[in-house]
């Protein structure tokens, strides 16, 4: 696979074409466990600008331009309305616009956006003019037909949260951490990205079956993601872990 892409934190860059993507924000998430009786500060949409804002100053510090910002499905938590949670996604688009003041930001549809916010324009998925397509992992889409995937180099998901377990040889201290999953898939480059939101890490992507593909959970079967690279984001550098099957 070509490198050319570029890790920041928990989002994905691809300095060729100026795009900047995160996935799964999942605003409202804090609230549903604060009203099931977990209490904590509801900081979830302060965290998530702070993380997206770090990530920007990196981009600046490395002189990458930016024109455009692709998030990639599941911005907000709920399946139908919430109040504060519709609030929660205008402010944090709101935010991002302060970046991309004439426009440029790409709204991919996940499986929670049942209920969209302020009519935006949501796709289900996004093909640029260098072959990078970008959806957010649930489902393949019958419109995307054989002429346009042709075109198609290389894929980009998120949807599956995938973090990696790392336990000592005892098995008794163990580590969760977000990750990066990249590989080759059906002939080109397919890169899974973990969710931004701050709260947990994620699924562990290392304990998933890989037997009945019948129960598969998205548009790449279990026992292909065997094969995949594991990337761990840690402070300013990017650890590169291995091969997926290493920790399975």
């Amino acid at each position: 696979m070509k490198d050319n892409f570029r890790i920041f934190g928990k989002s994905l860059f691809f300095p060729d074409d100026g795009i900047l993507v995160i996935g799964d924000l999942q605003l409202g998430y804090e609230e549903q466990l604060f009203n099931s009786g977990m209490a904590f500060p509801l900081n979830q949409l302060e965290q998530s600008i702070n993380d997206f804002q770090k990530i920007i100053d990196k981009l600046r510090e490395d002189n990458l331009v930016l024109k455009n910002i692709v998030l990639l499905g599941d911005l907000k938590h709920h399946f139908g309305y919430n109040k504060s949670e519709s609030k929660a996604v205008r402010e944090f688009l709101s935010f991002l616009e302060r970046f991309l003041p004439g426009g440029g930001i790409i709204l991919i549809r996940g499986n929670h956006e049942k209920f969209l916010i302020d009519n935006r324009d949501y796709k289900d998925y996004y093909l640029t003019n260098s072959g990078i397509l970008f959806l957010h992992g649930h489902k393949w889409f019958d419109s995307i037909d054989k002429k346009l995937l042709s075109k198609v180099k290389s894929v980009v998901i998120a949807h599956l949260h995938p973090a990696i377990m790392i336990s000592d040889s005892a098995g008794v201290k163990k580590e969760k951490f977000k990750c990066f999953l990249i590989g080759e898939f059906l002939n080109k480059g397919w890169f899974i990205i973990p969710s931004f939101f701050p709260l947990i890490e994620g699924s562990c992507i290392n304990n998933y079956p890989v037997k009945n593909p019948s129960k598969e959970f998205s548009v790449i079967p279990r026992a292909k993601l065997q094969s995949f690279s594991v990337f761990v984001p840690s402070d300013d550098k990017v650890l590169l872990f291995g091969k997926l099957r290493k920790f399975s």
